[in-house]
């Protein structure tokens, strides 16, 4: 599944849990919110087919292309607010926010709080030793979905 879409948030979602949750904010909501789902329990994938996302021209991810844009539009009362921190950090922020937010034990707590700090380091440890990784042949293997193709 692509990293970048939120194609969980297509899915069923127990009302249970979406009430713990602060719902959709005003930056990577979907994200965000796929966050605190997280925090709250398992997903469970389907593995058939159910959904198809179409990716029109008039989306917002198309339409409005710069931070502010996307903040506007989430949310127009916030149109004039600085957008002061990068994408990365404020997603980090609004991470911490979710973790704050969710009834966890303070070691799961601190746990979570680890791996968000960690995970966007592995994601540019990977892409800096691609090249590297790519001639020592140690490439990532696709793996075939229940459907028979790649993911």
């Amino acid at each position: 599944m692509n990293r970048q879409y939120a194609n969980l948030l297509w899915g069923v979602i127990r009302m249970s849990a979406l009430r713990q949750t602060r719902l959709m904010g005003s930056f990577e909501a979907d994200h965000i919110l796929l966050v605190e789902l997280a925090l709250r329990g398992e997903f469970v994938e389907i593995p058939e087919l159910l959904y198809r996302q179409r990716r029109h021209a008039g989306s917002a991810m198309r339409l409005h292309k710069s931070a502010r844009e996307l903040l506007a539009w989430h949310d127009p009362k916030r149109a004039r607010d600085a957008v002061v921190l990068p994408r990365w950090l404020q997603f980090l922020v609004e991470s911490f926010r979710g973790i704050r937010h969710a009834r966890l034990p303070f070691a799961e707590r601190f746990l979570c709080r680890v791996v968000v700090l960690w995970t966007p380091c592995w994601w540019h440890l990977l892409r800096w030793t691609g090249p590297l990784r790519q001639r020592l042949g140690l490439r990532r293997r696709k793996v075939a979905t229940a459907a028979g193709g790649p993911q």
